[in-house]
């Protein structure tokens, strides 16, 4: 499946790509600095191992981005069905016990801020067990210390 992006969400995309890149760069420089400063003994260096170890972390996180993007294809909001959930979808559930709640389904480099929402990636437990259904339809979720069943009752495709 392509990961769906509006234009405006893949400018965003590429200019975190292009952050994270720099930011390499400069940890790399304050690696080289820290290794200067080391001397011989620089695994003994608290703060050589931070410094490398972040540079890992970004690495990753760039490394999956660019992953992504070369599975990305733009869409129109207006083009996306809001009969069956997706990526920038708001999807209200109900569980066993009656309760409500708002889910928003995007990226995580994509912000979504609306009080009372909990915002989930396509490929987090409840983005998996959502993605494709329809209203009416109940879902089973996995979550680490529980299982939940959840009614979807509303889907609104709406732009972060």
């Amino acid at each position: 499946m392509k990961n769906l992006l509006t234009k405006n969400d893949l400018e965003v995309l590429q200019k975190e790509i292009n952050t994270l890149k720099t930011h390499i760069k400069e940890l790399r420089v304050k690696l080289g600095e820290a290794a200067a400063l080391s001397g011989s003994f620089v695994t003994k260096n608290p703060e050589y191992e931070s410094i490398y170890n972040q540079i890992e972390l970004t690495e990753n996180r760039l490394s999956d981005y660019e992953v992504f993007l070369g599975n990305v294809q733009t869409v129109d909001l207006k083009e996306l069905s809001q009969k069956t959930i997706g990526p920038y979808c708001l999807v209200t559930t109900e569980d066993e016990n009656h309760q409500t709640a708002n889910y928003y389904l995007t990226y995580p480099f994509i912000t979504f801020e609306e009080p009372g929402t909990i915002v989930a990636s396509p490929t987090s437990p409840v983005g998996k067990a959502l993605i494709g259904k329809k209203v009416g339809e109940t879902v089973k979720v996995q979550l680490p210390n529980i299982e939940r069943v959840l009614k979807i009752i509303n889907i609104e495709v709406r732009q972060n």
